[in-house]
């Protein structure tokens, strides 16, 4: 997959680091960590401008949440509890967390949002 983002990138540009780095905050599997380095290498090559890579890369991340965020408070627990039963979500589990984020608050959203498998 790593190649199939860099080369991604690479034919499509700002767009691609944008749809891709949007993609990633709203909860798909693309890779942040290839995303960026890879729009930053061709940026070093002069294939990229870096300062539009990196406001593509963060006003995308802000879009992805903002929709992730929609989706979770229009759907939230319905969607959770439905088709995240097929990876092993259940009701245990978002009472888990709940308490959790009712514990920790905005430290819990700080530390959730740098940490790979949590963060969407």
């Amino acid at each position: 997959m790593t190649a199939a983002v860099s080369n991604f990138i690479a034919s499509y540009g700002l767009l691609a680091v944008f749809v891709l780095m949007v993609g990633e905050s709203c909860g798909f599997p693309f890779p942040s960590e290839v995303i960026m380095p890879t729009a930053g290498l061709l940026a070093a090559s002069g294939h990229m401008n870096l300062v539009l890579a990196i406001v593509a890369g963060a006003v995308a991340n802000l879009v992805g949440s903002l929709i992730a965020y929609g989706v979770a408070a229009r759907f939230g627990e319905p969607l959770l509890l439905g088709p995240g039963r097929y990876i092993g979500i259940r009701r245990h589990h978002l009472e888990i967390a709940d308490g959790w984020f009712r514990r920790w608050g905005l430290l819990a959203v700080l530390v959730g949002r740098v940490l790979p498998v949590i963060r969407t």
